[in-house]
C-alpha cells in the first residue's frame, strides 16, 4: 500500500510552511531569550526584561501561577503548535482517510487554542498599562510576536488546506 504525506499532496505550499516552520521557531528562540523591553523609571532606575528572565523571577519569587502560565502560554503552546503543524505535514499516512482525520483533528487543535495570541495581547497590556515607568520596545518583544502571528497565519492555512483535501475526495 502506498504511503501518501500531505507535502505530497499539496507541492506548492510544501516549500513556504517548510521556510514559515523554520522561521517561526527561530523568532520564537530569539523572542524568548532576547530583552523584550526597558523600564525606566526617573534617572536612577532602568531594567531590561526578557520572557526567560521574568519566568526566573517568578520561580524564585515563588509565583508558581504566573511561571506556569508564562511558560505553558508563551513558550510551550507555541512549540507545540509548531510540532503540530511539522508532524501533520511531514507525516506518512496509509491513505487518504488517515490524513483526512488526522488533518482535521489537527487542525481543530490549532484553531481552538489561540492561547498564546491571547498570551500576547496580554502581555503588551500588562508591560504598557502596568508599570508605571517610561517603556523601551527591544527587537525581542517584535521577534515574539512576529513568531506568534506567523504560526498563528500557518494555522488558518492549515484550515485552508484542510478544507481543499475534504475537496480532494
Amino acid at each position: 500500500m502506498n504511503k501518501i504525506s500531505i507535502k505530497s499532496l499539496f507541492p506548492k505550499e510544501h516549500k513556504s510552511i517548510h521556510i514559515f516552520i523554520v522561521t517561526a521557531l527561530i523568532l520564537l528562540a530569539v523572542g524568548i531569550f532576547a530583552p523584550l523591553f526597558t523600564a525606566n523609571k526617573y534617572i536612577f532606575f532602568s531594567r531590561t526584561l526578557s520572557l526567560y528572565s521574568m519566568l526566573l523571577y517568578f520561580l524564585a519569587e515563588k509565583q508558581y501561577f504566573f511561571m506556569l502560565s508564562m511558560l505553558g502560554l508563551g513558550m510551550l503552546l507555541p512549540v507545540v503548535k509548531l510540532g503540530a503543524i511539522a508532524h501533520v505535514w511531514h507525516a506518512s499516512f496509509a491513505g487518504i482517510e488517515q490524513a483526512k482525520k488526522r488533518m482535521s483533528f489537527v487542525s481543530r487543535f490549532l484553531s481552538y487554542f489561540v492561547l498564546d495570541v491571547i498570551f500576547v495581547g496580554m502581555l503588551i497590556y500588562m508591560i504598557l498599562f502596568q508599570i508605571n515607568a517610561r517603556i523601551e520596545w527591544q527587537f525581542g518583544i517584535y521577534c515574539y510576536v512576529i513568531s506568534i502571528l506567523i504560526i498563528f497565519l500557518m494555522s488558518l492555512r492549515m484550515l485552508l488546506i484542510r478544507k481543499r483535501l475534504f475537496e480532494k475526495g
